[in-house]
């Protein structure tokens, strides 16, 4: 089990919103780089790896998490409740994992929190240390990212998640599900999907999400 430490400005995502002498949030939506702390490896592409995993299991709940901090079912979201609209992948730079959510603008105290909360207990499971920022900008950046339809022709599930290390900066390699069920790098070996009876990829892309909240769940 590793320790989590924060900054203490990690919540500060821009100008304060404090009325009435409280303070209710910040103009802003959360962003966060999450690095290795000193002393941890981050030179294996197996840290990077559990590390982005993590990042990613923590952001998906972010989606549930409504302006008071309360959790919100899947069934109830968009019932009026103010929640992010957008969560991105996981980023990779020579910082470590950045991750982003649209909160339309403004980042209320209660909701940072309970973000925060929820990516300090996935941190806390990793086998290293780690610490939480404010993002922290780094032009070479990579995408972390989970099974998912791929743009064009021929129609493949791919994903982006395994990661190579070459002196200190990650990068991933580009893999593609096959029709074995495992992954290979090989576009030429990648399964093809068909489209729907109304010329859709609706039943792939409902296979692709399976399988990256299958690859969560067993995190």
């Amino acid at each position: 089990m590793g320790s989590v430490t924060a900054s203490a400005t990690v919540l500060a995502m821009g100008a304060t919103d404090d009325d009435s002498g409280e303070l209710k949030g910040w103009r802003g939506n959360p962003y966060w780089t999450i690095a290795f702390a000193e002393g941890a490896e981050s030179g294996a592409a197996a840290s990077w790896e559990a590390l982005a995993l993590a990042v990613g299991s923590a952001s998906r709940r972010f989606m549930n998490i409504d302006e008071d901090g309360r959790h919100v079912p899947d069934d109830e979201l968009g019932d009026g409740r103010y929640t992010p609209s957008y969560v991105s992948d996981p980023y990779l730079s020579r910082a470590g994992v950045s991750v982003y959510a649209d909160a339309g603008g403004f980042l209320t105290v209660a909701m940072g929190k309970a973000m925060l909360r929820a990516l300090v207990v996935a941190l806390d499971r990793l086998p290293f240390d780690t610490h939480v920022t404010r993002y922290e900008q780094d032009p070479a950046m990579v995408p972390w990212r989970p099974p998912h339809l791929s743009r064009g022709e021929p129609t493949v599930i791919e994903r982006a998640v395994r990661c190579v290390v070459d002196g200190g900066v990650p990068d991933v390699v580009t893999e593609y599900l096959d029709a074995q069920g495992g992954w290979t790098p090989s576009l030429t070996d990648a399964r093809v999907f068909e489209r729907d009876e109304r010329g859709t990829h609706g039943a792939t892309w409902d296979f692709a999400r399976r399988l990256t909240r299958s690859m969560y769940e067993e995190a």
